[in-house]
């Protein structure tokens, strides 16, 4: 999935509030941006890198 930061924060939101959800619910995240204004960053392993997340 091609998606930018706020959708990484949307889905550890879910993931903190998992405990909350029976088997029964049913759980929507939207993600409503895109990775096309991070190709220079995030997507970029030379600049990722450089930040120390990558080796």
């Amino acid at each position: 999935m091609f998606l930018g930061n706020s959708a990484g924060a949307a889905m550890k939101g879910l993931l903190q509030l998992k405990e909350h959800f029976t088997k029964d619910d049913v759980v929507v995240v939207l993600f409503h941006d895109h990775g096309s204004r991070y190709v220079g960053k995030m997507f970029n392993d030379d600049w990722m890198k450089a930040q120390g997340f990558l080796d």
